[in-house]
């Protein structure tokens, strides 16, 4: 986005004077050693005029030995220098003897020639440290957590001196605006003041629990007529209480988000279940009779069928063996999601064995060769691990180059933490198998959708498959919260990298 210059400084000049903090911006002024004596002000914002006297009476094109008293000017001054001639912003507090007060300052370098001194006035905050000094475990145990709304209180007690209520003596800025007691409150509320019955009730009985027993006390308070929930914890202090608080209103929101959505996955998982069961009785009884009469008709109506009619016969014998293959893919699919087995240890060495084992028909049809590394013991589903890597051996030997024989190396290695890829823990170890072939490879800007369901990347004339099969071997492997991926050169080959923690 371009603004243009005039509306740029306005802009700016609308920020700065709606500021709640003080903003002044001074320029150096160099002597004729070119060293830096002095900074005029060229901005000053209206709050800082609001809340530092000594800027209320002065204008801009003064310098800071003209606004400010010698040692003001004297102790400023090599502040001002440092940051201007290192850019390392400085942060602190300040007390101007002249007016007897008291700021926390900012000091950053705007450019080679400009500063930007940014200042709130804590004169009231200050005085009031140095007034209750003598106390500094309760104002540290404010400050200390004063990222949360925070509040204390000391013990009412009536004439028969039973403990009734407690007495606001201290509240910090995220209480009020977190209205934790409401908009009314204020120092020397009572919580019966300030809450209705029965929050009022509650929050007195934990914090006379703390205060008599010295116990902690932890519970939830929702602000009355409100869905806002805080977590409150209630500690003794010296003669009183501390309540410190936390905003869990939208936790909760979350929690009652997640338990819709595992309802929601609960209903899913049936419907799946349910599919699966329709999948593998309902769907497949059909097909199975269509390929029955098909067969039928052939064996022993070729004759009267002729050329023609026995084409169409295969054609749909073709198209339910397809059908019934993708039925057995999306069943397989739908199952990693349903039904998922207890982690144990599997030996992919073993397992590897027995896949090519039970692939000796394919692997000699393809004239395939496969060299396998020696490879290590990971915790999982012994089920879903077979079926990971036999559809990526399947898948190397289906898309084998047709001009030479198919050759897979099966590789694994564990992997330092450096080498882990975005979206695996690395508090855990992970080893990496990888499965390389000579095939036809596919172009790289394919390597994510090659994993979605039904993707293909060529036609079923060509080479055969549902475009199920890869989406099953991610499902596998987010299922063992490890991550697939893949990587090819068209014509030379392709790797896929199993990333998966031990």
């Amino acid at each position: 986005m371009i603004f243009k210059p005039e509306l740029t400084d306005n802009l700016l000049d609308n920020v700065l004077n709606t500021s709640l903090n003080g903003i002044v911006v001074v320029e150096s002024i160099l002597d004729s050693q070119n060293e830096v004596a002095d900074f005029r002000y060229v901005f000053v914002n209206e709050a800082a005029r609001e809340q530092a006297s000594i800027l209320k009476s002065m204008f801009v094109g003064m310098t800071m030995k003209e606004v400010l008293a010698e040692g003001s000017f004297l102790s400023v001054l090599p502040i001002c220098r440092v940051v201007w001639a290192t850019g390392q912003s400085y942060e602190g507090e300040r007390y101007y003897a002249e007016t007897d007060e008291w700021f926390k300052m900012h000091f950053v370098r705007l450019n080679d020639k400009r500063l930007v001194i940014t200042f709130t006035n804590i004169t009231s905050f200050k005085q009031a440290f140095l007034k209750h000094q003598q106390d500094a475990e309760l104002f540290e145990g404010v400050l200390g957590s004063a990222a949360n709304p925070i509040v204390v209180g000391k013990p009412v007690y009536n004439n028969g001196q039973e403990l009734i209520d407690f007495q606001l003596i201290m509240f910090n800025l995220s209480a009020k605006e977190a209205w934790l007691f409401g908009p009314s409150l204020h120092v020397g509320a009572t919580a019966t003041e300030l809450l209705p019955q029965p929050e009022c009730s509650l929050l007195v009985s934990f914090c006379r629990e703390a205060y008599q027993t010295g116990e902690i006390q932890r519970f939830q308070y929702r602000y009355p007529n409100t869905n806002r929930w805080f977590n409150l914890v209630v500690q003794r202090f010296n003669q009183g209480v501390i309540l410190n608080a936390t905003d869990v209103t939208e936790e909760r929101q979350q929690q009652t988000v997640l338990r819709q959505m595992n309802r929601d996955l609960q209903q899913s998982n049936e419907n799946l279940q349910q599919f699966a069961y329709i999948a593998s009785h309902d769907l497949q009884e059909p097909l199975r009779k269509i390929h029955s009469f098909g067969n039928l008709l052939q064996d022993q109506f070729s004759n009267q069928l002729g050329p023609t009619g026995t084409d169409i016969i295969q054609r749909m014998q073709a198209a339910s063996g397809r059908m019934t293959a993708l039925i057995r893919d999306l069943l397989t699919y739908s199952r990693l999601t349903t039904h998922r087995e207890a982690f144990q240890p599997v030996s992919l060495g073993r397992l590897l064995n027995e896949i090519i084992d039970d692939l000796e028909p394919l692997i000699q049809d393809g004239r395939a060769t496969i060299e396998c590394e020696d490879l290590l013991t990971v915790p999982g589903d012994a089920s879903q691990l077979r079926q990971l890597f036999q559809n990526l051996i399947v898948n190397a030997i289906t898309f084998r180059h047709p001009d030479r024989p198919a050759q897979l190396v099966i590789r694994c290695r564990t992997m330092d933490n450096t080498e882990v890829p975005t979206g695996l823990s690395v508090q855990n170890q992970h080893i990496e198998v990888s499965v390389t072939d000579n095939g036809i490879g596919f172009e790289e800007r394919y390597a994510e959708r090659i994993f979605q369901m039904f993707q293909r990347l060529h036609g079923r004339n060509e080479y055969e498959g549902t475009g199920v099969g890869l989406a099953i071997c991610k499902r596998v492997v987010e299922n063992h919260q490890g991550i697939i991926l893949a990587s090819s050169i068209p014509g030379e080959g392709a790797t896929f990298r199993v990333v998966l923690p031990i």
